[in-house]
């Protein structure tokens, strides 16, 4: 008597999604107190979960900070910006894959009333938020 015996080779195809990548990472961004302050990026899939951090500290629920993602871009808006928001902030779109920028804030100079003492005043004044003179009759 004779057997058949049938042998399936069952062959596992294992697909590594590749990692994603910036198509456009975030980029530095300068402003005057009080402004807003939009952080965008661009990355190569779309869908995910960034994470925000300033200094190393994962950004939750601030208040005048807001995070938004559509598609493949990520942006974080910080509303009415304060100097002590100036900072390195960092945005983590899967393990390892980063982009980082630098925020800076300029302060508003004050509005300092320099008394009339006489035209020699522009000269003889010195202080280190001073930075120009009006004259007004």
């Amino acid at each position: 008597m004779f057997k058949c015996i049938l042998v399936i080779k069952q062959e596992t195809n294992t697909v590594s999604e590749s990692p994603a990548e910036f198509l456009t990472p975030l980029s530095d961004k300068k402003v005057i107190e009080f402004e807003t302050a939009i952080f965008e990026c661009e990355v190569s899939k779309p869908n995910l979960k960034p994470r925000w951090f300033k200094n190393e500290q994962e950004i939750k629920d601030w208040k005048r900070f807001e995070m938004t993602s559509v598609g493949h871009k990520h942006i974080l808006t910080i509303r009415e910006c304060e100097v002590q928001d100036a900072d390195v902030y960092k945005v983590v779109v899967e393990e390892g894959v980063e982009s980082t920028a630098k925020l800076t804030v300029e302060g508003k100079l004050p509005v300092v009333p320099v008394p009339f003492l006489s035209s020699s005043c522009k000269r003889s004044c010195t202080s280190a938020r001073v930075t120009g003179f009006f004259w007004q009759k």
